[in-house]
């Protein structure tokens, strides 16, 4: 198969799908801003930034596929404008971009909304496509590591109402499934687990791994917002800390749940049964 092209190969979701699509031999070009911690041997790197689409055409130029990662920003919908259509200038037979599961239904998070702007966009870009829409990933667990360890305190607040997480290695998984294969072709897939977290069950998880109880922190977002302002080494982006915080009281208030029909098209896609939650724990438990 032809040449694959990859934005936001910095990403800690690109950082995932590199070595799975590496490993399986894959021609690979890495674009982004600010060149990766790893460029595998015989991958390439390319620099681009979508924000300025005059480089774009020859950046994607003699690529078969375009896997389309859009940074959680304001401007993402014109991001992925200028992606597409230098994608259509340089001959680019197929994208595959990664969406999120239930955005349509969740357009009170501007990223949500901005999500379902751009799967219409890509429907009608004339190039064939997957979209592939993960559920809230596993790896979130990342950003409360410190108070788990510390305090014994599962403090990511996500409520009760419960969402069908997924683990971003399955994400990597199902991609090298669909740039490889036609089978998916024009289709919206999700990406999920049976596992619907919610912040008591997750502590429960995490006592029985670590064999200590551990206690859920609760369902206020005030902490939360101020460990977001925090992580910005200088200038604060109040639309991502606004959007965020939203997404997480969406979360509490709606949850984000699968159908029998999501989970069956994850398993598909994947071609095994979706990794747990509590192995990811388990998995993560060990490294501390």
């Amino acid at each position: 198969m032809g040449k694959i092209f990859m934005t936001g190969a910095s990403g800690n979701l690109a950082r995932v799908i590199t070595p799975v699509l590496h490993q399986a031999g894959l021609e690979l070009t890495l674009g982004s801003r600010q060149r990766p911690e790893v460029v595998p041997g015989g991958a390439e790197y390319t620099p681009v930034d979508l924000t300025e689409p005059a480089h774009l055409e020859a950046a994607f130029s003699g690529h078969e596929t375009l896997i389309l990662i859009s940074p959680v920003v304001k401007h993402e919908v014109g991001m992925v404008e200028n992606a597409l259509a230098a994608a259509r200038q340089a001959g680019v037979k197929k994208v595959v971009a990664i969406g999120i599961m239930n955005e349509a239904k969740r357009v009170q998070i501007p990223h949500f909304e901005n999500k379902r702007r751009i799967v219409e966009l890509i429907k009608e870009s004339g190039l064939e496509y997957v979209i592939l829409k993960p559920s809230f990933f596993f790896q979130n667990d990342g950003m409360v590591l410190a108070p788990l360890r510390e305090h014994d305190v599962y403090a990511l607040p996500i409520g009760s109402v419960g969402l069908n997480a997924v683990d971003t290695r399955d994400i990597a998984d199902a991609t090298l499934r669909v740039v490889t294969s036609e089978t998916f072709d024009g289709q919206e897939i999700p990406l999920c687990s049976p596992d619907r977290c919610t912040g008591e069950g997750n502590a429960q998880v995490w006592s029985e791994v670590l064999g200590k109880e551990i206690t859920y922190a609760g369902d206020d977002l005030g902490a939360f917002t101020a460990g977001i302002r925090n992580a910005f080494a200088t200038t604060v982006d109040e639309w991502l800390v606004d959007d965020l915080t939203t997404m997480m009281r969406i979360n509490q208030t709606v949850g984000n749940h699968a159908t029998d029909h999501d989970l069956a098209a994850s398993e598909t896609v994947l071609g095994h049964a979706p990794r747990r939650y509590k192995d990811f724990v388990a998995e993560t438990a060990a490294a501390f």
